[in-house]
Order: C-alpha cells, then structure tokens, then sequence
C-alpha cells in the first residue's frame, strides 16, 4: 500500500502545524506531495488513449485521497470551494488509468478512461500558438 505524505508549503510565520503532513494511502510507494498556500496542488487531465489535454484542475488532500482510493476523478473546485467527482452532473464517472507526479512533486498529471463518443469534457478550446519551433533559431530572428 503505497503512502502519500502531503506537506503544506512554509508559510511567512506560519507555526509548526501549518506544515504538518497530511497522510494518504495508496498502492505503490511511499512519497511526499506539496500543496501550495491554498491548500492545492494542480492537476492536468488527459484521456488515456489519445493523451488528449482535458482539463487543468486542483486537488486538495481530500480530493486526492478519494481519487487515489477510488480511482475515480475527484478535483477541488474553487469557485465552490469543495470537492466534487468529475462528470457528475453528466452522470459519468472518470476512472483513473494512471497517476503521475511531476520531479519537483508540486502537480499531478492524471490519465483518465473517457467513453468513445464523450468530447465534451475537453474545456481547451482556441488556440493560442501553431506552428513549429526552430530549435537553432527558437526567436525567429
């Protein structure tokens, strides 16, 4: 059973319990994840097929929790401020094929299973840059 440690930045001032970890069970290991002030950690979202770019959220501990020890898509939303399970409105649930945590453990990157035909979660829409980069030149100039 793999062992999450949370651990809330360091806080200006903050006490010895402002910083104190949190722990989260899970199968695999044993590792530490940060949350920022807020109490958060990003999450970006993909479809497991295509590697498709879903959504960028937040979890807090509980969010994470439920997701690890469900394997279905919890995320933090803050505009409500509370948790909620992705696509529940839709009455659809996301399992969780994979969990990965960045090198500096500060975002997750989370890959989903999504129904064939289920486009409507994807929330990138425009495009902001094309084209390709030019590694000799990446300025253009």
């Amino acid at each position: 059973m793999q062992r999450f440690q949370i651990v809330f930045q360091k806080r200006e001032g903050g006490s010895e319990k402002d910083k104190a970890p949190l722990p989260i069970d899970a199968p695999g290991g044993r590792t530490r994840v940060y949350l920022n002030r807020q109490g958060l950690i990003p999450v970006v979202v993909q479809n497991s097929r295509t590697r498709e770019v879903l959504r960028l959220g937040y979890m807090d501990a509980w969010a994470l929790e439920l997701s690890v020890k469900n394997r279905i898509l919890f995320l933090y939303k803050r505009s409500r401020q509370r948790v909620v399970k992705v696509g529940e409105k839709e009455d659809r649930e996301y399992p969780i094929r994979e969990m990965w945590l960045d090198r500096n453990k500060r975002a997750i990157l989370v890959l989903v299973e999504v129904a064939e035909m289920d486009t409507s979660q994807c929330t990138f829409k425009k495009r902001l840059l094309a084209g390709e980069v030019n590694a000799t030149n990446p300025g253009g100039k």
